[in-house]
């Protein structure tokens, strides 16, 4: 429901977006702002994480790659003075 402040209302009267009688806007918008901000930051931080792990991941992977195709090599390359 709005009211004539144009305030949204819940059932049991409380306004939401309400500021107090100073003017200020409420300790519960104030809250609801730094909860939002800090699972923002959370949020941020987690998928910096994510992103750290699939590169290392991909990293560790080209890693062993290249260190079997070295092996490979090395393995190829003693067979072929064994034959000649």
């Amino acid at each position: 429901m709005v009211t004539s402040g144009g305030e949204a209302s819940v059932a049991s009267g409380m306004r939401i977006g309400a500021t107090n009688s100073s003017g200020g806007t409420s300790a519960i918008a104030i809250l609801a702002s730094i909860f939002t901000r800090l699972w923002a930051w959370r949020a941020l931080a987690a998928d910096a994480l994510k992103r750290s792990t699939n590169f290392c991941m991909w990293a560790r992977a080209a890693s062993c790659f290249l260190a079997k195709a070295r092996s490979l090599a090395r393995a190829a390359a003693r067979v072929s003075t064994k034959v000649s």
